[in-house]
């Protein structure tokens, strides 16, 4: 009796046993299947995150591997087009920067030349303020703010100022026979020679106008006298042809000075003290053959 009851129940045994094992093996399975899915997806998961930190630090160039068609790799393909996206973004804007900076460089770099450009011509127009239009040496202008500085040390320091006039003997005449062109070239030729014996000694020479010139120098009484003589004789070195003057048969000047002799302390005269004693000489040497130079009320100094 016991033995049919074992015999009944043992297939039961045998397939509950069977059942157990099996179960058994399932849960093992999910166990293990559970655990290698849940490392994937940590793997997945901290790859991703140190990806979109290294994106957020501005490093662009990493990349996931999505090569399956799960939900984790369409997410990680989805994270590479956004990151390829933001790469062209950032291409296209440095790109940008570039081309303004060269923009910026190439608008700075004319802004420095206009005003570069500017400046010259400022310096220019200052410089054309002072100087003779026909001649290029100084002008009227120059000459009476230069003579007044000169004039105002000159006092200050008790130092010795030598001014001139010259005028060119007989220029109406001149004009009247060779031409006003011609008029103008003997302006220049003059103008040129007198400026280069002028900076020989350290003096400024300026056409006042007409054929009318002046120089002023600080110097002694003794290298005034050497200036004058000096200038005359460069102008009749020259040998300009002038057939209608009365003084020579080439162009020549005649030259009025004066010589100022300071005493320490001393207030300066007016400029124009100055320049009337000079013409006074000049009328004096005019009204005794030209061709010379006279200092004051001395007599003329021929200059041979």
């Amino acid at each position: 009796m016991i033995g049919e009851q074992v015999e009944i129940l043992e297939p039961l045994i045998r397939s509950r046993a069977f059942t157990t094992t099996f179960v058994l093996i399932v849960v093992l399975l999910v166990v293990i299947t559970g655990i290698w899915l849940s490392g994937f997806f940590l793997r997945s998961i901290v790859a991703m995150s140190a990806l979109m930190r290294r994106a957020a630090q501005g490093d662009l160039s990493g990349r996931l591997e999505a090569g399956g068609t799960d939900e984790i790799d369409s997410l990680k393909r989805n994270i590479n087009e956004m990151l390829d996206s933001l790469t062209q973004a950032f291409d296209a804007r440095s790109e940008l920067t570039r081309k303004l900076q060269h923009a910026n460089s190439s608008l700075e770099e004319k802004v420095r030349e206009r005003t570069l450009e500017l400046e010259q011509a400022n310096r220019w127009l200052e410089q054309q303020a002072l100087l003779d239009g026909l001649t290029g040496i100084a002008n009227r202008k120059q000459f009476t703010e230069t003579s007044q500085r000169m004039l105002d040390r000159s006092a200050e320091e008790g130092a010795e100022l030598v001014l001139l006039l010259l005028d060119i003997d007989y220029f109406k005449r001149y004009n009247d026979t060779y031409g006003h062109v011609m008029g103008d070239e003997c302006l220049k030729n003059v103008a040129g020679a007198l400026q280069q014996e002028a900076e020989k000694h350290g003096a400024l020479v300026a056409r006042l106008g007409g054929e009318e010139f002046a120089v002023i120098a600080a110097m002694t009484e003794d290298g005034a006298v050497s200036l004058a003589g000096h200038l005359v004789e460069r102008v009749r070195s020259l040998q300009i042809p002038h057939r209608d003057s009365k003084a020579a048969p080439y162009v020549t000047v005649s030259c009025g000075g004066v010589i100022y002799l300071p005493e320490a302390a001393q207030v300066a005269p007016p400029l124009e003290t100055l320049i009337q004693a000079a013409d006074e000489a000049l009328y004096k040497v005019k009204s005794s053959g030209r061709n010379h130079y006279l200092f004051g009320d001395r007599g003329p100094s021929q200059v041979t």
